[in-house]
């Protein structure tokens, strides 16, 4: 089996700009925290990846649980059990 040819097979790293979309966070936001070494990546000459196994672990998330289109669906709002009447 071809994996480069298989989309099925999600890549190992994501770009800079997928991340910052996963995040729901600027991209300046998110090169800052790469460079400073809060989000494991790695640089290929002139640009920067971020390994993906090691970013959903950092959220306690797998590649099943987690994916770039699973991130763009929209989400529910969680239901804390409280009122946000106060009543």
């Amino acid at each position: 089996m071809d994996a480069t040819n298989d989309t099925s097979v999600a890549p190992l790293t994501l770009t800079v700009e997928e991340t910052a979309t996963l995040l729901n966070q600027g991209l300046r936001q998110t090169y800052n925290a790469v460079r400073r070494g809060e989000l494991p990546a790695v640089k290929l000459g002139s640009r920067w990846f971020v390994k993906r196994a090691a970013l959903y672990a950092m959220f306690g998330l797998d590649d099943a649980q987690m994916s770039p289109q699973r991130a763009r669906e929209p989400r529910e709002p969680q239901n804390s059990g409280a009122s946000q009447h106060g009543n």
